[in-house]
């Protein structure tokens, strides 16, 4: 049976992978999603425009508990506390020492992973 990728249309990013039927796939497509042919790994992935295209690279600099140059949305997750940053900086602070490890997530990046002391 064929593979495909169910992705956001409006940012690409991947929702899921499918082995079905041609005649099924519809059934598993929901509004404000669509698909293409072939398996493609979320983690590495994204589909702008229906192109399953490789992810970019990002590059936070971490000064301190200060991320910034991030791209704008991403998402921040802190000892499994999740963070919104609209502005491209984030700033951490906490009675308890650190270190503390942070994930951020933004498509069509790689998800990136840096320690704040």
């Amino acid at each position: 049976m064929p593979a495909y990728t169910v992705y956001k249309t409006t940012t690409g990013e991947i929702v899921g992978d499918l082995i079905c039927s041609e005649q099924d796939i519809a059934l598993n497509v929901r509004s404000g999603e669509a698909y293409v042919d072939g398996a493609y790994s979320a983690f590495a992935y994204y589909i702008p425009n229906g192109t399953p295209t490789l992810k970019a690279v990002m590059s936070p600099v971490v000064v301190g508990s200060t991320i910034s140059e991030l791209p704008i949305p991403c998402t921040v997750y802190v000892d499994s506390t999740l963070y919104q940053v609209d502005d491209g900086v984030f700033e951490f602070s906490s009675p308890l020492p650190g270190p503390y490890k942070c994930i951020i997530s933004a498509v069509p990046y790689l998800t990136t992973e840096v320690t704040l002391l």
